[in-house]
Order: C-alpha cells, then structure tokens, then sequence
C-alpha cells in the first residue's frame, strides 16, 4: 500500500517505515564479557539476520573498545587492529568477509598497559534487498604482546543504523 502522507498518531507498519522514513538502529549486538590472549585473527561479536534495503544507507558502528596488553611488554614493532566484516549474501559473516571499517592501535614501547581504541565506522550502500551479517574481528598483526579485549560497564556495542535514503556519490577526487 502506497503512503503519500500519514497523520500524527496513526500506525505504520515497518515496511511502511522501512519505505518512507529512516529506521535508526535497525540491529545491535552488546558483548559483555572480554576475550583475552589474542594474538591472532579472531571474531569477537556478531549480528545476523539484518535486513538491508536498495536505496537506503546503513552506518556499522562499534564503540567502547578498550584493549589490556599482556605478558611481553610491547615493543616498537607492535601492531593491533579491529575491524567489522560484512556479508550480504544471508550468510554469516566471517574473518575473510568484506571489511568495511577498521581502527588500529600501535602501543607505546614503554609498557602500556590499558589503551582504548578509536570507534570504527563502516558504511553499506546495499544495491539489491538483502540480508546482511556484520562481525567485528580483532588481531594483532604484528609484534610480540599478548592483547585482551575487555568489555568494561556496557559491554562493547556493535550497532547497526538505518540513515536514510542513499543519495549518489557526488564526490570529487582532487
């Protein structure tokens, strides 16, 4: 059913909204507990089974990163980085799916011990409906340290955001 305007008050089915306005956080995840000893490519959180609209552009967001550095102090060489994977096929998202954002942390050599990460931001322009899957991965890429991701109050959030209708790319290369 076509909607050319809707009043205050009157219900909207979600494809109605899903048509005609913005939906905001269309999914998230929240891990709660921390994963230590990384020191290879690993999953760390997970959300399946979103639904993902042609014509529409979605925001992949995590925040509240916070890594703790273990066993051998860090040296100069010491690389770690996070990153949200994207599959739109239905199936779940993996370690070897499309990256989309990442953020990465190199240690001070002096021994830090705690350090937050930047928030990673990814962005999904769908070209067809589909269902998308997003993973958030964590690795240390290089270096001897061991790393833990710690999900302090709140837990580190992976959310998913609905912004609207994807205008075209009007961008210019300078």
């Amino acid at each position: 059913m076509a909607i050319d305007q809707w009043y205050v008050g009157e219900p909207l089915s979600a494809d109605e909204l899903n048509t005609y306005a913005p939906l905001g956080v269309v999914a998230q995840g929240n891990r709660g507990s921390s994963k230590t000893g990384i020191t290879s490519l690993v999953g760390y959180l997970r959300v399946d089974g979103v639904p993902l609209v042609n014509g529409r552009a979605y925001m992949v967001v995590a925040q509240n990163l916070r890594l703790a550095i273990s066993g051998t102090t860090p040296g100069t060489s010491d690389h770690f980085k996070m990153t949200i994977t994207y599959d739109g096929t239905g199936s779940a998202a993996g370690t070897g799916s499309t990256e989309i954002g990442r953020s990465e942390f190199s240690p001070i050599a002096s021994g830090t011990a705690d350090d937050t990460m930047p928030p990673i931001i990814g962005w999904v322009l769908p070209s067809a409906d589909v269902t998308g899957s997003f993973l958030l991965t964590a690795q240390r890429t290089a270096g001897v340290a061991t790393y833990d991701v710690q999900a302090d109050t709140g837990g580190i959030w992976l959310t998913v955001i609905d912004m609207g209708a994807a205008v075209a790319d009007t961008g210019v290369d300078i």
